[in-house]
């Protein structure tokens, strides 16, 4: 017998009892009395040991319920943190380049893109500096607005 059931069957059983000693005449509740008292144990093996299938369903529904809602909270979260991850990638990975450490550059992101700011000299160090945030990048999107001095003898 299921669960559902047992529990529907000592809910009735219950019930039954309760409205039979309410409407029942006085020699229909002395029958009933001692049948239900003759019966009363089986009822109550049957609840005891439902009772335990329903505390191991319900200790088992709250670990799931528990391991639900560490999933939603990390679907939540992390879309932050591996936004915060790249940036800080990217600025170490300038920091420890000889040359673009000694630039005025400085990371952002807006969603997951990469957006880079700041003044370099030239065009490698530029093509440099985008490398560096391509391969930082978790897809590869990055927004390159650093910009390049002009050499003193350019037009």
């Amino acid at each position: 017998m299921s669960t559902r059931y047992t529990w529907g069957l000592v809910g009735a059983a219950t019930l039954g009892i309760i409205s039979g000693f309410w409407l029942a005449p006085a020699p229909a509740r002395r029958e009933l009395s001692r049948r239900a008292s003759r019966n009363w144990s089986k009822l109550e093996t049957i609840a005891v040991r439902e009772s335990r299938r329903v505390t191991r369903a319900v200790t088992s529904a709250t670990s799931v319920a528990g391991r639900i809602a560490e999933r939603v909270v990390q679907r939540i979260t992390g879309p932050l943190s591996v936004a915060q991850v790249p940036t800080e990638k990217l600025r170490d990975a300038i920091a420890e380049d000889p040359i673009l450490s000694r630039r005025p550059i400085w990371v952002d992101a807006v969603g997951d893109t990469l957006l880079l700011h700041g003044v370099v000299e030239n065009d490698d160090e530029w093509r440099s500096a985008d490398l560096l945030a391509r391969l930082t990048s978790p897809d590869g999107s990055v927004r390159n607005l650093l910009q390049v001095r002009r050499e003193s003898g350019s037009p």
